[in-house]
């Protein structure tokens, strides 16, 4: 089974979401809010015994500072909390199902990327969306 996460320029509805989680095969997630993630996750491991592995697969550039409904600067939210809420929310399966892997995707841009832990969202110097995208 291969779960993937990839972005979204709108809000789902919950029935959305959840036929791509019960899917049998692969669940494909669509993540803009991260705090739907979490309901998911039991109807998931109930579904589903074995997750051999996991692509976090995620890369959004947004040219104008956005946020999720979380308030979350959209860049930081999509490329890189929700892949990192997901593996942590399906870690224990993924080790029950051992061997199994996880394998997280990112760019280049990250290369040249000077992280500003005072302030990772931009809220208060005037946002680049590539920096905004290097850095997440």
């Amino acid at each position: 089974m291969v779960v993937t996460k990839i972005s979204v320029k709108q809000l789902f509805k919950k029935s959305q979401i959840e036929r791509a989680l019960l899917s049998p095969n692969q669940a494909k997630i669509e993540f803009l809010i991260l705090k739907l993630t979490c309901p998911y996750k039991h109807e998931f491991l109930a579904r589903h015994q074995r997750l051999d592995i996991l692509i976090n697969n995620a890369g959004v550039f947004v040219a104008k500072r956005t946020t999720t409904a979380d308030g979350i600067e959209y860049t930081l939210a999509v490329n890189h909390l929700a892949p990192f809420l997901l593996t942590s929310l399906l870690i224990d399966r993924i080790k029950a199902s051992s061997p199994s892997r996880i394998i997280t995707t990112s760019s280049i841009a990250q290369k040249g990327a000077k992280i500003d832990f005072e302030d990772i969202q931009f809220e208060r110097r005037r946002y680049s969306g590539i920096k905004a995208y290097a850095q997440s």
